[in-house]
């Protein structure tokens, strides 16, 4: 657990502080691919129920596909459930 509280330590790439209350869990994400393409805004908003608003960054609209496996998922103070470890291992 050591490293994990030095990964912690570290705050300055961050742009709000740290929680003051204790981490609740414990998650490890493995495999992380972020896919990104640029896409119209009318094609995009026209598939939106109606209310709905695209959120948009800097006038352009995206489309975003992020895809992972998490490890060693428990809550604090116990260790990893047998079940979820083959959850994931299925995955």
């Amino acid at each position: 657990m050591e490293k994990i509280e030095s990964i912690l330590d570290s705050v300055s790439h961050r742009q709000y502080p740290l929680p003051e209350r204790p981490w609740k869990q414990y998650q490890e994400w493995h495999g992380n691919i972020f896919m990104h393409w640029k896409s119209d805004a009318a094609s995009l908003a026209s598939l939106l129920p109606e209310g709905m608003e695209l959120d948009l960054i800097h006038g352009e609209a995206w489309i975003s596909i992020v895809a992972f496996s998490v490890k060693k998922l428990h809550p604090r103070f116990l260790p990893p459930f047998l079940f979820f470890q083959i959850f994931m291992k299925s995955t």
